[in-house]
């Protein structure tokens, strides 16, 4: 409340027009964010307090806690979140980083499909192992019987708190195979490359598509193509890539995936007829043949290096 009002005031002293704060809904405001130091003239005091197994915050007292990693470096906030029924403590730290140990440059390109969810231009691939179908199953129950509740009554809270520990351990799981799979890819390999995927636009609803003049299917069919594409978390695999990159001198390389399955990375031909099918190129100007992958239906990658320049990658 401090923060919001805070907030007001200082807009309106810039002349510029601000309503009051109002009030945090229940269902969707479930966190918020506090500065560990707090700067005076004569030095800084500990707004947030780190114990072996308990926490200070201010107006709240001491809290105990489980310390779930070790705090290192110099710490920056600290935010409490609540997912499902547990509440969380998220700390964000400011880490110097020692020189990397020097490498023999190794590249790799990577593709993140529907069928095949981690695919490497090498033929490699990385599974990504779904929640369990008693889960799922178990999911899709709740939300119909949460459909059918008044909403504000005492069951449906407590369905909502059910459905809600399945998402968080379902994304608990993902989270867990995408830290393996960033930290194996940062390790073996010196430059990676990736494709720059507008996930918000390539998952729009039917609808939106239909409105804006895209091609599109039945409601269903997108759908389900959405919950497909969305199953391996695109956004966050690249955030991963990018800070662990950093810690073992590893370099990203995003890619435009614009004209990437028609373009040949032998003459860069740009041709629609030489994706012959799904699982073959064959340019229509230099007649290479190129296998879209060993791993059936996804593209593979070719990163040109250049002693003097950044590795360009191309499909």
């Amino acid at each position: 409340m401090q923060q919001a009002w805070d907030s007001v005031i200082s807009n309106r002293a810039k002349g510029e027009s601000s309503d009051d704060p109002g009030y945090r809904t229940f269902a969707k405001d479930n966190s918020f964010r506090l500065p560990v130091w707090s700067k005076k003239k004569d030095g800084c005091d500990a707004v947030v307090v780190f114990g072996r197994d308990f926490v200070r915050f201010p107006k709240m007292g001491y809290v105990r806690y489980i310390k779930h990693r070790k705090l290192r470096g110099s710490l920056k906030t600290a935010s409490v979140i609540k997912d499902g029924s547990r509440w969380y403590v998220c700390v964000s730290a400011e880490i110097e980083v020692a020189d990397p140990v020097s490498r023999t440059p190794d590249y790799v390109g990577v593709d993140l499909g529907v069928e095949d969810p981690i695919v490497l231009s090498n033929g490699e691939g990385y599974t990504f192992v779904p929640t369990s179908q008693k889960n799922t199953n178990r999911a899709k129950q709740l939300q119909r019987k949460i459909s059918r509740q008044k909403k504000g009554s005492n069951r449906r809270k407590r369905t909502v708190a059910e459905l809600s520990q399945l998402k968080r351990k379902e994304a608990a799981q993902k989270k867990s195979q995408l830290h393996k799979i960033t930290t194996d890819l940062v390790a073996n390999y010196t430059h990676i490359g990736r494709e720059n995927l507008s996930v918000k636009k390539m998952t729009q609803s039917a609808k939106k598509r239909r409105k804006s003049g895209s091609k599109t299917v039945t409601n269903k069919r997108q759908a389900a193509y959405n919950r497909a594409f969305l199953f391996v978390p695109k956004y966050e695999f690249g955030l991963m890539l990018e800070y662990k990159a950093a810690q073992y001198g590893s370099e990203v390389v995003t890619v435009d995936p614009a004209y990437t399955s028609q373009t040949c990375s032998a003459c860069e031909n740009v041709s629609k007829a030489s994706r012959v099918s799904r699982d073959k190129y064959s340019c229509t100007n230099c007649g290479e043949i190129h296998l879209v992958s060993p791993i059936e239906g996804r593209a593979s990658f070719q990163i040109e290096i250049n002693q003097t320049e950044k590795p360009q990658v191309k499909t």
